[in-house]
């Protein structure tokens, strides 16, 4: 990005000699013949040097961000057991960051220089989840769900600096010869459903079976769909039994095996180019990753067994 080349302060302080003193480096600036503004410093134009106090006043800084969030959730209980939430999500960022380089700073050889970085992501997310749960006798507890999810992601961000001020420290992106910018943007879809069943018997054992199935709009049309299911085994021996030894007041079981499914991130699968300046009519340059064209959908599998006591 355009800010990795920030000087850390932590940095001017080990560059600075220990015959140099905080209290004599705090008179870091003065004006040449010109008027210019000038880095008082004791080793001129050295390549990543900084006096301390230049940097914090000199090589500025500024982060904005403002978040919009919003969520609203319904809840209806149709009977004692059976109720269904429907819930929609909403988050967006605005972010805002400029970096000024006033004119006799040596980082990296950079000199007077604005950078400008701009990004704007925004997520959506609904779901519903329709539950039922009952009790028979004092025998078998059963809970069911069943639930969806519509996700939808977006991001941009617009990047830009200058090739040098041609006025020192006047920073306004137009006071240059050449502005060197980038844009990008993604946007991403997944879309679900998944149910999941929980029955428990006497309070002592408990299976839990889960299933869930995506669709990726990262992923080519015959992979995008993808499904994994679990099931797991709870045995809580202490509750089984009607005595127990006196050091043993706590028994538990627990057997388990997953699948977990992911996607990727956008445009994988589709061969991409970007826009630059040059020649008369400037040029597209093509990314020279190759295109996944068969991408499959990645699925862990895991297996647990346990015991708590």
């Amino acid at each position: 990005g355009h800010f990795s080349r920030i000087p850390t302060p932590m940095r001017a302080i080990d560059l600075q000699p220990g015959n140099i003193s905080l209290e004599q480096a705090r008179q870091f600036e003065w004006f040449d013949d010109a008027g210019l503004r000038r880095q008082h410093y004791w080793n001129p134009h050295t390549n990543g040097g900084e006096n301390i106090y230049w940097m914090l006043n000199r090589t500025i800084r500024v982060e904005e961000r403002n978040r919009v969030l919003g969520m609203a959730s319904l809840r209806y209980q149709f009977t004692e057991g059976l109720s269904l939430m429907v819930r929609s999500a909403f988050d967006q960022i605005f972010e805002n960051h400029s970096y000024k380089q006033y004119n006799d700073t040596y980082t990296i050889a950079d000199d007077r220089n604005l950078f400008l970085n701009d990004r704007h992501a925004m997520e959506v997310n609904n779901d519903f989840l329709l539950n039922y749960s009952h009790l028979f006798g004092d025998l078998l507890t059963l809970d069911v769900s069943l639930g969806g999810n519509m996700l939808y992601m977006r991001n941009e961000s617009l990047n830009t600096r200058t090739n040098r001020l041609l006025k020192p420290n006047l920073f306004s992106i137009t006071n240059t010869s050449e502005i060197r910018s980038t844009q990008n943007g993604s946007e991403k879809k997944i879309n679900a459903l998944y149910g999941f069943v929980t029955l428990g018997i006497k309070n002592f054992l408990f299976v839990d079976v889960t299933a869930r199935n995506d669709w990726s709009s990262t992923l080519p049309k015959d992979n995008w769909s993808y499904i994994y299911p679990s099931v797991g085994l709870t045995w809580i021996l202490t509750e089984m039994l009607e005595r127990t030894p006196e050091f043993l007041t706590f028994a538990k079981l627990r057997a388990s095996y997953a699948q977990v499914g992911n996607e990727t991130a956008p445009y994988a699968i589709h061969q991409t180019y970007s826009y630059g300046p040059g020649g008369q009519l400037g040029y597209a340059r093509r990314n020279g990753t190759p295109v996944a064209t068969e991408l499959k959908p990645e699925n862990t599998k895991s297996t647990e067994l346990g015991f708590d006591g």
